[in-house]
């Protein structure tokens, strides 16, 4: 019975021990650095570059609110 206290003494203490170590943080407080720079007067320039597709769909739906039939289309093929 004795030996069962000791042992439960020791665990309790290592337990005890460990949780105090994992529990504290070092806090490092840093203080935000400020950048300076002297301004000047001269031109911006800045360079874009993209993939894609410059021309639209060729197709597309239509939907009218008023039901009837289409009596004439307007476009002729190439002209956009």
């Amino acid at each position: 019975m004795k030996s069962l206290k000791i042992v439960c003494f020791f665990l309790l203490l290592t337990a005890v021990i460990f949780t105090s170590f994992s529990c504290t943080t070092n806090q490092t407080t840093s203080t935000p650095t400020a950048r300076t720079a002297v301004a000047a007067k001269g031109s911006l320039t800045n360079a874009i570059t993209a993939t894609g597709n410059l021309l639209y769909s060729t197709t597309e739906d239509l939907a009218f609110e008023i039901p009837g039939y289409v009596e004439e289309v307007l476009v002729s093929e190439g002209v956009r």
